[in-house]
């Protein structure tokens, strides 16, 4: 028998927990919309989880490769004109 956490009930766990949390501070729209949106984002994540994954796979490398040369550039630009 395999023991660990199954994926699908930690992430549902997870978001209700986070919208009855949003919801808990006040019932008014704003937070049951947000309330709503945990438990939406969750919903998409598991009917296109195999597409998401390979989206983010692809465009990871151009993020790390963005942040770190984005990052680069501006301290030199800020230490130039200082």
């Amino acid at each position: 028998m395999k023991y660990g956490i199954d994926k699908c009930n930690f992430i549902f766990v997870l978001c209700a927990y986070q919208a009855f949390k949003v919801i808990k501070k006040g019932v008014n729209v704003q937070n049951i919309l947000i309330g709503i949106g945990y438990i939406t984002v969750a919903t998409v994540y598991f009917k296109y989880e195999s597409k998401i994954k390979k989206v983010i796979y692809k465009i990871l490398p151009f993020l790390i490769f963005y942040v770190l040369f984005g990052v680069l550039f501006e301290s030199f630009i800020v230490t130039f004109f200082e």
